[in-house]
């Protein structure tokens, strides 16, 4: 088996793995309804304390929130259960047929991040946009919702690689979601928070995707001339050079603990 064809086995097995956990329809009807309804909350309050231009401004960040949720606390969830007394077959794994699952395992989240924004913004739309000629834009933006994607994941992994005790590490996803959600100029922004928070905030993954995703779609400046990718680009690629490092090296030190 070569490398293309073990990383799409992987890749196979994750879907088939994810769809038997967790099925489409209940998946729609229970998580991503719930996400979805919180998102228009937050959009509601916005409108309320702001108007219009408030609602805008809320709506193109909630509508990747979703999104978010799953690419960055369910692939944290799962690199974290990877390690395991219970999986002896990571004592036997080489590092690289390890990356090739996650690599496999990833593309599985792009694919349902990409499609849960899709609904969100499908349902988001219909109740605040009028027309359609906005789903033009969505499309044309797909480039920039993949590097979205990319930076979520890879703060996945470096939340998963931070070796942290079972109490701590259950509750670290939800905490860095809501922390995102305030400094990450997704409904709130940042320009409203306190000095520190402001300069803290350009150093978060997720934030200048968010920016670029917005000025597309509101201001109609190209996303490839907007330095806000670029400084993105940085930032994810660090988060997942560290989280990868970092992960591979506990994995090691696992693999030294007496079974």
């Amino acid at each position: 088996m070569n490398t293309f064809q073990y990383l799409l086995y992987n890749t196979k097995l994750s879907w088939r793995m994810q769809r038997n956990e967790l099925p489409l329809k209940i998946f729609i009807g229970t998580f991503a309804i719930r996400i979805i309804f919180q998102s228009l909350f937050f959009i509601w309050v916005a409108t309320v304390i702001g108007g219009d231009e408030m609602r805008e401004f809320a709506m193109y960040g909630n509508i990747l929130i979703p999104a978010a949720h799953i690419l960055f606390i369910d692939v944290y969830n799962v690199l974290r259960d990877e390690i395991d007394e219970n999986r002896i077959d990571l004592l036997t794994l080489s590092k690289t047929s390890l990356l090739m699952i996650l690599i496999g395992r990833s593309l599985v989240y792009f694919v349902k991040a990409f499609f849960i924004i899709l609904f969100t913004y499908a349902i988001i739309s219909s109740i605040l946009i009028p027309g359609l000629w906005h789903w033009l834009k969505l499309f044309a933006a797909i480039p920039l919702l993949l590097l979205f994607s990319l930076s979520a994941y890879s703060f996945g992994i470096f939340l998963a690689s931070l070796n942290l005790n079972d109490k701590i590490s259950q509750m670290l996803p939800n905490f860095s979601l809501v922390f995102l959600m305030l400094v990450g100029n997704f409904t709130v922004p940042v320009e409203s928070l306190p000095k520190f928070l402001q300069t803290l905030s350009q150093f978060v993954p997720l934030r200048h995707s968010v920016d670029a995703f917005r000025d597309f779609m509101t201001n109609n400046l190209p996303y490839w001339t907007n330095p806000s990718v670029y400084l993105e680009l940085i930032i994810l690629t660090f988060f997942s050079v560290v989280g990868y490092s970092v992960y591979l090296k506990s994995l090691d030190k696992f693999r030294k603990q007496p079974v």
